[in-house]
């Protein structure tokens, strides 16, 4: 038998209190990688703020990589 395990992480942007985006994430122990999901739900907002949309997305990427590591999966 054979079992995954799956890891999910999830956060929002905000700016201002205000949701700018969406963000998934997933770390399968079978293919033993990760993948990142960014829904922009305020596209004028995210493009006006674009470097806070950037940093708070490099802070999630980080802490999945973070999570990845703990896990014992391989992260280049």
């Amino acid at each position: 038998m054979e079992i995954n395990r799956t890891i999910n992480l999830n956060g929002q942007i905000k700016v201002n209190d205000k949701i700018v985006a969406h963000l998934n994430a997933g770390i399968n122990s079978s293919a033993m990688g990760m993948n990142i999901t960014l829904n922009i739900v305020d596209k004028e907002l995210a493009m006006d703020n674009e470097d806070i949309v950037i940093d708070q997305y490099t802070q999630f990427e980080q802490k999945v990589k973070e999570t990845a590591k703990e896990l014992g999966y391989p992260i280049i």
